[in-house]
């Protein structure tokens, strides 16, 4: 939803957003296909040193997603992005991230590594 809640000044709920399904986007399986080939970006793929091999980061997290980058040339900026899920090991906490980190010519910190941040904060 966009708006979740609505309260007035005395803290009086005046709107509460009802969960409700609109229509699946995709069938099960594709999901499932689509979520192991993300997951594979985090344990063998372009942004693997940043979770499945990085020192620190817990193993009980599961973590998919999609990196990125782009760069302008004048003004040189380079961009770098991470977008993507985390679940816990048991399933009870899951948590969708997204990172965008925008630097100039001297490279500093990339998206996947603002993601890992986050989610291991989160869980």
């Amino acid at each position: 939803h966009l708006v979740e809640e609505m309260k007035d000044n005395n803290g009086e709920t005046l709107y509460d957003a009802e969960p409700r399904r609109m229509h699946r986007v995709v069938d099960a399986q594709t999901a499932q296909t689509l979520q192991s080939l993300l997951k594979g970006t985090a344990t063998e793929g372009t942004a693997d040193r940043y979770f499945a091999h990085r020192p620190g980061f817990p193993h009980s997290i599961d973590v998919g997603g999609k990196t990125g980058t782009l760069a302008n040339e004048n003004p040189y900026l380079s961009f770098s992005w991470f977008v993507g899920f985390g679940d816990s090991e048991n399933g009870e906490r899951k948590a969708a991230i997204s990172s965008l980190v925008c630097n100039k010519p001297t490279w500093r910190i990339k998206g996947p590594y603002v993601a890992s941040e986050g989610l291991n904060l989160y869980f």
